[in-house]
Formats: structure tokens, sequence, C-alpha cells
């Protein structure tokens, strides 16, 4: 799950950015039940990737409804 987020690098291309820009957190689940962002993609990658985002609030809701939890 990826959702928005101002980002400083993108961890996949190891672009730095001067200025902190919109990119995104890909979110993942740990074993506990617990959500956290584990990576950081910048929008070059995003577009190039069509990563299908999802706004914070719909996220949290998903997870919650799980029974799991966003640590975020």
């Amino acid at each position: 799950m990826y959702i928005p987020a101002m980002i400083r690098e993108c961890d996949i291309t190891d672009k730095k950015y001067a200025e902190p820009v919109m990119g995104a957190y890909a979110l993942a689940r740990g074993a506990t039940g617990r959500w956290c962002p584990v990576l950081a993609f910048g929008p070059e990658t995003i577009a190039e990737h069509a990563l299908p985002m999802t706004d914070y609030e719909t996220a949290r809701e998903h997870i919650e409804a799980q029974g799991d939890w966003l640590d975020y």
C-alpha cells in the first residue's frame, strides 16, 4: 500500500532532493499487525511504475478494519 508523503530521497533510485518533494511511502505489515513505512518513492518512480496511491485516511481505515494498527 502506498501513501503520499513528503520525502527527501527515493530508496529505489537513491536520488536525493535538495528540498522535500511529494513522493510516497510503501507501507508493510509486520508480524504483530503493525503497519509502517518501509520504503520512500520519489515522484519519478511513482509515475514510472504507476504506483496505486491510497490516501492516509483510507489506508488507516483499511488497516484498522483488519484489527491492525498504523504506526506512522
